[in-house]
């Protein structure tokens, strides 16, 4: 039977779609997210064909945690933005961790399975081999016999009689 794979259907969200759910305006949204891409040294948002910034859930949740946190009276966006994208960093290195360990596993496994395979390939391999010389010592045992001159068995024994015929036998002389 076919496996069945999990599909994960992600929420894309266009600037305007998204400055609504967050209640900012769009040039707001826009804002934020060019100080979010300088800050991270590369881009951290999506962008479509048409070099629209394209939105994921992720990015929304982030882009609502710069918001709530610039809102408090000691905060200021830069320091906001520095600190959800250090959060971000840590979440995805332990999620990376999670996931190396999770990969590993299955390969000590196979490792191991390897190892089980290379063993057993070794133990036929030593038959074989041992077969081989069995059979290399039987065939030198039959070409020394076929070049050894056949000894006739009756030479040391009593002599063979000739064959006589019939009318031999009845007129021979005695």
């Amino acid at each position: 039977m076919k496996e069945v794979e999990e599909v994960e259907i992600l929420e894309v969200y266009t600037p305007t779609e998204l400055s609504e759910k967050l209640n900012i305006n769009p040039s707001t949204l826009r804002k934020y997210s060019g100080m979010i891409d300088e800050q991270n040294g590369e881009p951290f948002f999506k962008r479509d064909n048409k070099n629209g910034r394209k939105y994921d859930k992720e990015a929304a949740d982030i882009l609502e945690r710069v918001i709530f946190l610039k809102k408090s009276p000691d905060i200021n966006l830069e320091s906001s933005i520095d600190l959800v994208l250090n959060e971000y960093k840590q979440e995805n290195q332990a999620l990376g961790t999670q996931h190396d360990i999770a990969k590993k596993t299955p390969k000590t496994d196979e490792i191991k399975l390897l190892h089980n395979k290379i063993d057993f390939i070794g133990n036929q391999l030593q038959k074989l081999i041992e077969q081989n010389d069995q059979l290399i010592k039987d065939n030198q045992e039959m070409k020394l016999a076929l070049e050894q001159p056949e000894e006739e068995p009756f030479s040391d024994s009593e002599p063979i009689e000739e064959k006589q015929t019939f009318f031999t036998r009845l007129f021979k002389k005695k």
